[in-house]
């Protein structure tokens, strides 16, 4: 299986957090597609096919719950999210698992954690390819 075949958008309103994720996703092998805010995120998921979202907890216009939950509604198959997020605790972990996501990686995000992640839910979720729909039940990272 190819991985240049899975899109990977990435939603983060830092410049240098979006170059970082995109230096250690694409020589990895994915497509990479950045938004800086949330709207651009479900813009890009509107008109992209994406196969996984690695989403700020935090961006300027919606919190990355809010925007996962645009992002769901346009869907009608699982989307697999990371989150990140600037503060990890008890309530944003919560939060994040509410929502059905892989984990929640603190920031500044480790790029082999992420790398590692990426690829994990990835196999995990298109064991088949990327034209192969998600299953609907959902396994923690």
């Amino acid at each position: 299986m190819e991985r240049r075949e899975f899109s990977i958008l990435v939603a983060d309103e830092s410049e240098a957090s979006l170059a970082s994720c995109r230096n250690s996703l694409v020589p990895a092998g994915f497509d990479v597609v950045g938004a800086r805010s949330g709207r651009e995120a479900i813009e890009v998921v509107r008109g992209a096919h994406i196969h996984l979202v690695v989403l700020d907890f935090r961006l300027p216009d919606y919190s990355g719950v809010e925007i996962y939950h645009a992002i769901k509604d346009l869907r009608d198959k699982f989307l697999p999210c990371i989150f990140t997020a600037l503060e990890t605790n008890a309530r944003s972990l919560r939060e994040a698992l509410e929502e059905e996501a892989i984990t929640i990686l603190p920031k500044p995000v480790d790029i082999a954690r992420l790398v590692h992640a990426v690829d994990w839910t990835i196999r995990r979720y298109y064991p088949r390819g990327p034209r192969e729909a998600p299953p609907f039940h959902r396994a923690r990272f």
